[in-house]
């Protein structure tokens, strides 16, 4: 098994102030790659969950950042979660139409597989300090 670094040299290379709050939300599915996804974005410094759709959707609060690993538009269709600051879309290729759909559903960003937690956080990072509370 892999070593897990000590909270503070996480904390150390992470450009957060304070460890970003994610929700993953997949299907049945996408769950072994989302579950992937939660063990990576924790090792990164994030406060990352993982929820099914239906579950997320009828959660009372989001945190700050909501990454919809249930395939491009599902979770914006009339029924999202209480708004997120930043609102993640996961596509499975890079198409310009999909692009714009997610962007018109709502999504802030559209992120394609694959990629890594890293780059991942790094762009909520940026989009997060240029987008006004």
């Amino acid at each position: 098994m892999k070593a897990v670094p000590p909270a503070s040299s996480i904390r150390e290379a992470s450009p957060f102030p304070v460890p970003p709050r994610v929700r993953v939300v997949t299907d049945i599915d996408h769950a072994p790659d989302a579950l992937s996804l939660l063990k990576a974005l924790d090792a990164g410094g994030a406060e990352a969950d993982v929820r099914l759709l239906d579950d997320a959707l009828t959660a009372d609060r989001s945190p700050p950042v909501v990454i919809d690993f249930t395939g491009l538009g599902r979770m914006t269709s009339g029924r999202a979660p209480a708004a997120p600051r930043v609102l993640v879309a996961v596509a499975d290729r890079d198409d310009p139409v999909d692009r714009r759909k997610a962007q018109a559903a709502g999504y802030d960003l559209v992120v394609t597989r694959p990629f890594t937690a890293a780059s991942l956080l790094q762009t909520i990072g940026t989009h997060l300090s240029g987008s006004t509370s």
